[in-house]
């Protein structure tokens, strides 16, 4: 029988583990369920006429709320008037407009 080679079973272990988690991936979820098009936000075929909202606002809290946070932004831009979101210590990330609250229990 051949020597097991660690570091390759290493590699290939890491790389499933990776490709598990990117459906769960709280961004990728954003922008798998939410479509701006001509002005319309639709999630999940529930649409919205933006043009009928003057103030958009993202609130949120948990470790993924960031990530979210970030993925809206990028989805509707200066729409948005403010929010925020409160994650665990070391959850954030860089937001535009959303700011980031770091909490503990």
């Amino acid at each position: 029988m051949g020597k097991i080679d660690i570091t390759r079973l290493r590699q290939d272990a890491l790389t499933i583990f990776k490709h598990g988690l990117k459906p769960v991936d709280p961004a990728n979820a954003i922008k798998r369920n939410l479509v701006v098009e001509d002005n319309r936000l639709d999630i999940q075929g529930k649409v919205y006429d933006l043009s009928a909202y003057e103030n958009i606002f993202v609130i949120g809290m948990g470790k993924a709320s960031a990530a979210m946070a970030k993925a809206i932004e990028d989805l509707l831009g200066d729409r948005i008037k403010g929010g925020i979101v409160n994650v665990k210590y070391g959850h954030t990330v860089p937001l535009r407009i959303v700011r980031a609250n770091e909490a503990g229990h």
